[in-house]
């Protein structure tokens, strides 16, 4: 009958400053009959020492937040450290399921969630990750609810962020959208697109120093795009791209790697063929001479490309046929050279 205000299955308070370690729940399940007043929560950790608290099989059902960990101020002791979730199930999160806030890098900051099944309304991230140090997601499978998944995984203003072997599907937004978010990994997740336009995994707002690797991303919007903002993310070669090829880009700065997107499979014995080419204020088309059929290609910036004004210039994908690879400069205040590395059978 609540109309107003915030309701919770299991709360865990150290806003006082005092620790509130040790806590252990097995098996329990906070559901909403309902309610569209209030905000409802299955359950919320807030303060400046949550520590060593395991969640066990926790399911919810129809609340806002399935979890909500909060670390407000800061202690020299460990803060927000050594949560567990396992195995947890959120159906229809009204919001997210997960929505974690705050995580200092202090010693042993971190949350894990460590499989289970999320679905929630189609218009919220599934995990909510904002200003966090330390958090551990692997084997969750991302449940396709009516409307399918807006995204999977948010991370923002985050870092040491890692994203393992999950299952990501039905996705109409993004799948892995990291805003900001450095020093991070995802790798060995499977996503597929219903009608993602904006690609399946996203980098933007000087998301530096990522570890992007053997992913596998099919369906709609099948991408990784790095905006021109965004630096020295690796791995990005590792990653099975399957069709529609047109699908498939890469933008942004990566100086300190080559920056690479795989479209298709790469498969075995395959010839490897260079081309070299010269930007001069404009672009240039590449012939694909080599190919009579449309390639499993990979397209790689080398670094050691000299030019007036910069020690590096930048490749953009603009386009790609069966016959001909267009390159664009990102600027066209310098002429420099630059190598591209197609790989196909």
């Amino acid at each position: 009958t609540e109309t107003s205000g915030n309701l919770y299955g299991i709360y865990v308070d150290s806003a006082d400053g005092l620790a509130s370690p040790s806590f252990r729940v097995r098996n329990s399940f906070v559901a909403n009959n309902g309610l569209v007043g209030p905000t409802v929560y299955g359950t919320a950790m807030i303060g400046t020492q949550i520590n060593d608290m395991m969640f066990y099989g926790f399911e919810t059902a129809g609340v806002d937040y399935g979890v909500f960990v909060n670390q407000t101020g800061f202690q020299d002791a460990i803060t927000s450290a050594d949560i567990h979730f396992t195995g947890s199930i959120h159906d229809g999160c009204r919001i997210s399921c997960y929505l974690i806030q705050g995580l200092t890098a202090a010693a042993g900051a971190g949350v894990e969630i460590n499989g289970g099944y999320l679905t929630n309304s189609a218009t919220h991230p599934l995990i909510d990750i904002e200003s966090s140090y330390g958090v551990h997601v692997s084997g969750v499978q991302f449940g396709v609810a009516a409307g399918g998944v807006n995204t999977c995984v948010v991370a923002n203003n985050s870092s040491h962020i890692s994203l393992v072997n999950n299952l990501c599907n039905g996705v109409v937004n993004a799948g892995f959208l990291l805003i900001g978010t450095t020093s991070s990994t995802i790798t060995g997740n499977v996503l597929d697109g219903v009608s993602a336009v904006n690609g399946l995994i996203l980098l933007q707002n000087n998301s530096d120093l990522n570890s992007i690797t053997a992913n596998v991303l099919s369906g709609q919007g099948n991408s990784i795009l790095v905006d021109a903002t965004s630096n020295a993310n690796t791995g990005l070669d590792t990653n099975t791209i399957s069709a529609p090829l047109a699908g498939a880009v890469v933008t942004g700065s990566n100086p300190l790697t080559p920056k690479v997107i795989q479209l298709g499979t790469t498969l075995n014995s395959a010839s490897v063929v260079t081309y070299s080419c010269t930007f001069v204020a404009g672009a240039c088309s590449i012939a694909q001479t080599a190919f009579t059929t449309t390639p499993s290609c990979t397209i790689a910036q080398v670094n050691s490309g000299v030019g007036a004004g910069t020690a590096e210039p930048q490749i953009w994908i603009s386009g790609l046929t069966s016959t001909t690879l267009n390159l664009a400069a990102s600027s066209t205040s310098y002429a420099g050279a630059a190598t591209a590395i197609c790989v196909g059978h």
